[in-house]
């Protein structure tokens, strides 16, 4: 990449460069119903599509260790803001799986970051067929008692509000998607009620009255509607802003993110990879024996994230409120 020229000012671009796989990425003007945030701190719109990767504060953090200083944001700039104080993708990814680099040439703080996981299942799941979601015709995935190691439930309250763990090939990583009948303000809120929704199922295992909700049995069904996307956009909010750092002010010149994910009956891949450059600037973030059907259908907004198995928080994560990013 030839690395532009400027003086006393500075800019920062964050993007993300997939695989062959996904095809070239379509920009996020296309897609009318879907957001890009950049935190999991950043409040969504629950009837939107909404996405998070956190390779984008990886390259963050990059800069901060680079700039050696105290970073100070004007409160007024919210989006901003909340960048650089995030601490949430913190330790969601080993050393060796996001591998990054920095250098300094030109007067600029050149940061790169590569990120890219593959989760197989360890053995396919079916095809669906005649799934809908919110009313329209997609493709889907689903389990009808095989293989049982396929799927965990996590926690089920009903058929509108559980959580289940699906089991890649690699042990230290799960998929884990869930329908809830309330939706928190952030994804953050999200991701800390299900945590406390799979301690509440860790709890109601062990009682017997409880213990059907959490048995995968052949009466049971799961039906997961397919996702694809391949997506790039640039953080409005943030372009243009500046930061504070030792007295000195940097203005963020471009913030461009692009994510590639799917799900299938294969398993889940994400890929990415982030640039960040900075310029100096001139001195101026049981029931008792009876066997109940669980049907749990993904047919209305639900949520996906991918996160190691000793993490909180996760590497990525989505709201799915339409059938933007589904097969048809």
């Amino acid at each position: 990449m030839k690395i532009p020229c400027f003086a006393a000012s500075c800019i920062l671009i964050v993007s993300l460069s997939v695989g062959h796989c996904f095809g070239q990425p379509k920009p996020l003007s296309d897609f009318k119903r879907t957001d890009f945030l950049p935190t999991l701190e950043h409040n969504f719109n629950k009837d939107r599509n909404s996405l998070y990767c956190a390779s984008f504060l990886y390259t963050i953090d990059k800069l901060k260790t680079k700039l050696s200083c105290p970073i100070n944001v004007d409160s007024a700039l919210e989006d901003l803001a909340l960048v650089i104080a995030s601490t949430s993708h913190r330790n969601t990814l080993r050393d060796n799986e996001i591998k990054s680099e920095v250098k300094i040439s030109y007067g600029m703080i050149s940061v790169k970051a590569n990120f890219q996981k593959s989760l197989p299942f360890k053995e396919e799941l079916l095809p669906g067929s005649g799934f809908q979601f919110n009313a329209q015709d997609v493709s889907s995935f689903e389990w009808l008692g095989e293989p049982e190691e396929a799927i965990q439930i996590l926690y089920y309250k009903n058929d509108n509000n559980f959580t289940l763990k699906l089991h890649p090939r690699d042990p230290e990583h799960e998929i884990i998607l869930s329908m809830t009948d309330t939706i928190p303000a952030s994804l953050s809120g999200m991701v800390t009620a299900i945590n406390k929704n799979i301690d509440s199922g860790r709890r109601e295992q062990k009682q017997e009255n409880h213990k059907w909700k959490y048995a995968m049995t052949e009466y049971d069904i799961v039906v997961i509607p397919e996702l694809e996307l391949n997506i790039k956009t640039n953080y409005k909010s943030i372009e243009g802003k500046s930061i504070l750092c030792n007295h000195n002010h940097y203005d963020i010149g471009r913030a461009e993110q692009q994510i590639a994910f799917y799900l299938n009956k294969k398993g889940a891949e994400i890929e990415s990879s982030a640039i960040s450059y900075v310029l100096f600037a001139e001195p101026v973030i049981d029931i008792e024996n009876q066997v109940i059907p669980k049907k749990m259908l993904f047919n209305k907004p639900f949520f996906v994230m991918l996160r190691r198995t000793n993490s909180t928080f996760p590497y990525f994560c989505m709201w799915i409120a339409n059938t933007n990013h589904m097969v048809h």
